[in-house]
């Protein structure tokens, strides 16, 4: 054996030893947490949200490196970067085998078995072209991943707006200006265009979750709006009964008005005359 074939079987080995401990853990760490959450949507988040918190932590040195210099200025760290890929891999089998066995119902074609099959084979191209930098950049991506699933297994935290927000900036600003600026020649990894062209065919995904987002928040705003209406109807309709029970006694008032009359005769009449009140103070 050649110690290029050693050296590939070594890395092959570590490889499998990454996907192996974190699909271990991940799979620990969902039958720990899921008597916690009873629904099935929320059981099937747990993986998610850990995941792309740990995803978008990582991301952050890599996002002020590019912040800093733009994609020149992103380097391979292997030991840090290369982890996260396989990590997220591990993450992919997980959720597919464990959401099988119990929460099959959450798991759709689109956003279940295609997006993670494709990701699978991303992160596999990824690595393989030693372009791992570049993905641990874009994980920041998964930000909007982990509000939306922090809203999900805590619905007291759940904020669409922020949720829409940094989705809107990470998977559309973010990822088109990635995509413009791998587009350029100067910025092509080994003069590739493998990185546009990945991009590119993962945009659609992210354009599509957005516009769902977006009908989401309007919908849930018209919504608001018909319950105030509605609340504002119920409160005008009942000012209609009072005013028209009040109308309705109105000949109980004028009763009491002629009542208030007889007494004021009544008291007029047990007065005295002009003439003894002249008679008293000696006018007469």
């Amino acid at each position: 054996m050649t110690l290029a074939s050693s050296s590939s079987a070594a890395a092959l080995t570590h490889a499998e030893l990454i996907v192996a401990v974190a699909f271990a853990a991940l799979c620990t760490t969902y039958a720990v947490s899921s008597p916690f959450f009873g629904n099935p949507r929320q059981a099937a988040w747990i993986l998610t949200t850990i995941v792309s918190l740990l995803m978008t932590a990582v991301s952050a040195p890599y996002v002020v490196a590019y912040l800093q210099g733009g994609v020149r200025n992103l380097v391979q760290r292997p030991e840090l970067d290369v982890p996260l890929n396989r990590g997220f891999q591990a993450y992919l089998l997980a959720d597919l085998i464990v959401g099988c066995l119990h929460y099959r119902s959450q798991i759709t074609f689109l956003t279940g078995w295609l997006h993670h099959i494709l990701y699978l084979g991303i992160c596999e191209f990824v690595i393989r072209q030693r372009w791992t930098h570049i993905f641990a950049l874009c994980a920041v991506m998964e930000l909007p991943t982990f509000l939306l699933g922090l809203g999900t297994l805590f619905p007291r935290l759940r904020s669409y707006r922020l949720f829409a927000f940094s989705f809107f900036i990470t998977r559309i600003v973010l990822h088109l200006i990635l995509l413009y600026t791998y587009l350029l020649p100067a910025n092509r990894p080994d003069g590739s265009l493998a990185p546009v062209l990945l991009l590119t065919a993962v945009f659609p995904l992210h354009a599509l979750w957005f516009t769902k987002c977006v009908k989401g928040m309007r919908r849930r705003a018209r919504e608001r709006r018909l319950a105030r209406k509605y609340h504002t109807s119920r409160w005008t309709r009942i000012r209609m009964r009072v005013g028209r029970w009040v109308s309705g006694r109105r000949p109980i008032r004028a009763r009491s008005i002629r009542m208030a009359r007889r007494m004021s005769d009544k008291l007029t009449r047990a007065l005295p005359s002009k003439e003894s009140m002249m008679e008293l103070v000696g006018m007469a």
